[in-house]
C-alpha cells in the first residue's frame, strides 16, 4: 500500500470538516435538513453536537447536527 492509499490516522479525522466550518464562520450557509426543509443564515458557531446560525431576521437558531442532511456555503 502506498502513502496515498493509507487511511488517515485517527488524530487527523475531522480536520477537513473543522476547516470547512472555519471557512464558513461569519458567512451565510444553507443547511438542508433530513426532513427536506432548508435553513439559511450566518454561521455563528459549531460544537460537537450543534450548529448555531443567525437568520436574516436576527433570530438565532440552534440546529442539532443529527437533523442535518448537508450544508453548503451561501452565494
Amino acid at each position: 500500500m502506498n502513502d496515498k492509499q493509507q487511511s488517515k490516522p485517527p488524530e487527523k479525522w475531522g480536520t477537513s470538516a473543522a476547516a470547512f466550518y472555519a471557512d464558513c464562520e461569519g458567512k451565510t450557509i444553507h443547511i438542508h435538513l433530513d426532513t427536506g426543509g432548508m435553513l439559511t443564515g450566518m454561521l455563528l458557531g459549531v460544537d460537537r453536537w450543534d450548529i448555531v446560525i443567525q437568520r436574516e431576521d436576527e433570530t438565532r437558531v440552534l440546529i442539532p447536527k443529527h437533523a442535518i442532511a448537508s450544508i453548503e456555503p451561501g452565494t
